[in-house]
């Protein structure tokens, strides 16, 4: 059976993940010359951003699959979704309008800033509204179909469609792709686009359909997680060049493709490998003790996983407007990026508690108490 229980690992999991987004966007001043290589061991940007994709994909198949025998079922999930996004997100838009121009508000206004984004030249307040937008437009197309199919085809079309689907997108624009007249593009295309994000999402929706037997045992939980690091690691461009891989790899791709834009491709499938590895790791060993169980359920992580809806939303428009993100050559002193992330928090905690808590407390009527049905043979 399907489980609807709290797994507070997971709190811990989103704190980190949107604290990995942040630290990638403060200036290299403010942080230390040491912080450039760091950010590239770790890939932050990346890993912090599919963190959040592995666990929405996790808990909305997790939330729909417990919900979907429920009379109005998918009403009542977009319904909870609406509550839950949009109005903070379309009040921050309404005060950024004035800074932005008409296309931009559009596409934010749409949830289409992932690909509308491409055809803009310039940085946006809302550039980071590209992850909104994926997300957005994965609950509208993945829920109906969790509630109208069975739990089978559903599971199915995340391996046989989604996945295929994904490596073929990246195979196409490697090998297809006017690299040298369009390579930002093709690049932005690759990393904001929908249809291959979704290799994190469907991994974490893959995750609540199997929930019960990660749960079940630890040698399981052992394996999987072991077998998705090493994964991460093959496609990785050391491992590539220990085994002599990537001079061929990089030798079969097309002329005007950078060694780059390869190693960004292969970084789609390895960075999720790494998130679902992580978040699998919690959900099989949740309540357990262990090290890392000790740091995901300790009470400052929690308590900024819980807001950490806020904190992506306002970083990235706090952080541009005082001139402290990490690409900008005239970041402030110490004194005022440290303001700027103590504003941030200000700011993210206030949303939460004055318009996110109170509409999530108002939504939890549109859940109706169903027993958890049992998976489709």
């Amino acid at each position: 059976m399907y489980k609807k229980d709290h797994i507070p690992e997971l709190d811990g999991i989103r704190a980190i993940a949107v604290l990995l987004i942040m630290w990638i966007h403060l200036p290299v001043s403010f942080l230390g010359e040491g912080s450039v290589e760091l950010r590239k061991l770790l890939l932050p940007g990346n890993l912090g951003m599919d963190l959040f994709f592995v666990l929405s994909g996790f808990l909305i198949t997790r939330i729909l699959l417990v919900d979907r025998e429920a009379p109005h079922a998918l009403r009542d999930f977009l319904t909870r979704r609406f509550l839950r996004i949009f109005p903070t997100y379309y009040l921050l838009l309404a005060v950024l309008v004035p800074t932005m121009m008409w296309e931009e508000v559009v596409a934010c206004a749409t949830y289409t800033t992932n690909y509308a984004f491409l055809f803009m030249h310039g940085s946006s307040y809302m550039s980071h509204a590209w992850s909104l937008a994926v997300e957005e437009q994965f609950y509208l197309i993945w829920s109906p179909l969790v509630i109208l199919l069975t739990t089978r085809m559903s599971r199915n079309l995340i391996v046989y469609a989604a996945f295929p689907g994904a490596a073929l997108t990246c195979l196409a624009a490697i090998v297809w792709g006017d690299w040298g007249a369009h390579g930002h593009a093709l690049r932005e295309l690759l990393m904001h686009g929908t249809t291959t994000r979704i290799l994190a999402l469907g991994a974490g929706a893959l995750l609540a359909y199997h929930e019960a037997s990660v749960r079940s045992g630890g040698k399981r939980v052992a394996f999987l997680v072991t077998g998705l690091l090493a994964l991460a690691y093959l496609l990785s461009q050391s491992a590539l060049g220990s085994f002599g891989l990537m001079r061929p790899l990089i030798d079969a791709v097309p002329e005007g493709v950078q060694p780059r834009d390869v190693m960004i491709a292969l970084r789609l499938f390895s960075v999720p490998a790494v998130a679902l590895a992580v978040v699998a790791l919690a959900v099989g060993t949740t309540g357990q003790r262990t090290p890392w169980g000790f740091v995901l359920r300790a009470g400052i992580l929690r308590g900024i996983g819980r807001i950490s809806y806020g904190l992506y939303l306002y970083h990235y428009p706090i952080f541009r407007k005082v001139r402290m993100l990490a690409e900008d050559p005239n970041a402030p002193g110490h004194v005022a990026v440290a303001l700027g992330i103590v504003l941030t928090f200000v700011v993210a905690i206030a949303s939460y508690y004055v318009i996110e808590r109170p509409l999530m407390q108002w939504g939890k009527r549109f859940r109706a108490p169903v027993e958890a049905p049992t998976p489709a043979a």
